[in-house]
């Protein structure tokens, strides 16, 4: 089983950066299952901007706009 995380950077609303974060992660499950993952064992989570890898307020920080895959 899988876990996609979809983060953002700190800048904007919560609700904007809680739709891109999963968007984000939505994407990158599709492209697992294209690869031939079983959708029903990936778990799509969107995290917004609430785990920064560079903290800041406001911040346009490239590196917090990633996603994570982790293995259950």
């Amino acid at each position: 089983e899988l876990m996609v995380i979809g983060h953002t950077d700190t800048v904007g609303t919560d609700v904007v950066n809680d739709d891109i974060s999963l968007k984000r992660a939505t994407l990158i499950q599709q492209k697992l299952v294209d690869k031939g993952i079983d959708p029903k064992s990936i778990e799509v989570v969107g995290r917004g901007k609430r785990a920064p890898l560079i903290p800041g307020d406001n911040l346009d920080e490239p590196r917090n706009r990633r996603v994570e895959i982790r293995v259950k």
